[in-house]
């Protein structure tokens, strides 16, 4: 089994670097995806149980949290660790989902959708979906719910 490594965030702080989460019960697909991402200087931390992921979510810290909707890891309790540590979850969700009739996204009751990368995932459409929300973390909130980094609370 395969443990979440805590990161200390603020080194990363220093560094510039974005976290990410990646959440995928598909060890092989999970190893690539992170490959992926850590090829264009992202931390990646993988969880690839439900409670494992629930874990890290609650730690909080992470810029963007990619999750494989098509897995096994139960979508009501990811869905009740975000709401938890995050109000606005959305802003900081990639689902990757086998296709757009697929219930996940529904199921996470995001209003105004969610940022989506089809299967099979294709590395282009990965980094421009996690590069769109990690821009637009960077860009000034002028909701009334203010901005906090993915699980954070």
């Amino acid at each position: 089994m395969r443990k979440v490594i805590a990161v200390n965030s603020r080194a990363l702080e220093k560094e510039g670097r974005k976290r990410i989460l990646l959440i995928n019960d598909d060890v092989g697909l999970g190893e690539l995806l992170q490959s992926i991402l850590q090829g264009r200087s992202y931390e990646v931390t993988m969880a690839h149980t439900g409670a494992d992921a629930m874990k890290a979510i609650l730690s909080g810290g992470y810029d963007v949290i990619v999750y494989d909707g098509a897995n096994r890891i139960p979508v009501e309790s990811f869905h009740f660790a975000l709401e938890r540590t995050k109000k606005n979850l959305c802003q900081c969700l990639v689902l990757i989902t086998p296709s757009e009739s697929d219930s996940t996204s529904t199921q996470l009751s995001c209003p105004g959708g969610i940022r989506k990368v089809y299967k099979p995932v294709i590395s282009s459409d990965l980094m421009a979906a996690v590069g769109a929300v990690v821009n637009e973390a960077g860009k000034p909130d002028t909701s009334q719910l203010g901005r906090m980094g993915c699980g954070n609370g």
